[in-house]
């Protein structure tokens, strides 16, 4: 009785995170796609001047975005937890080394990327919190989430 209250606790547990960060990048994915310009502005902060170059790499990271937080709403497979939680773990990853950099250079960015994680500059505090998500997203990349309610670590 304990072990299935306790299963089925991970299991609320792991749906409310794949929600969560899956609204978190589906969110951002369109908030890029609707203010493209301060995007592309963001992406040439970063030191790539191309126009065609800033216009792929903006419209590539809001694709990713949008099919990681597609992927985290609607995939509940593990093969399907796992490739939204690998993708979300690298765009985390990618997202705190680049505000890391522009910490670094003295180059702080006003980031307005995702409305449900407000207006925030660019630094040490993004970048923690950003590998923060990406550690709790490396759990759901291990837990199998049984139909009958039930959650498992899926370590194989």
């Amino acid at each position: 009785m304990r072990d299935g209250l306790v299963s089925h606790s991970v299991w609320w547990l792991a749906v409310g995170m794949k929600v969560l960060i899956g609204m978190i990048f589906l969110s951002a994915g369109v908030s890029k796609a609707l203010r493209r310009s301060s995007l592309e502005r963001m992406v040439r902060h970063h030191g790539l001047h191309h126009p065609l170059l800033v216009h792929w790499v903006s419209v590539g990271l809001l694709t990713t975005e949008i099919v990681v937080g597609g992927i985290f709403l609607t995939a509940w497979s593990s093969v399907g937890t796992r490739i939204g939680a690998g993708g979300a773990i690298v765009l985390l990853v990618l997202f705190a080394a680049m505000s890391l950099r522009l910490s670094l250079l003295k180059r702080p960015f006003l980031c307005q990327c995702s409305p449900l994680l407000a207006s925030h500059t660019s630094g040490i505090a993004v970048a923690s919190r950003n590998l923060g998500l990406a550690a709790l997203t490396g759990m759901l990349f291990f837990i199998h989430l049984d139909k009958n309610g039930s959650a498992t670590w899926a370590i194989t």
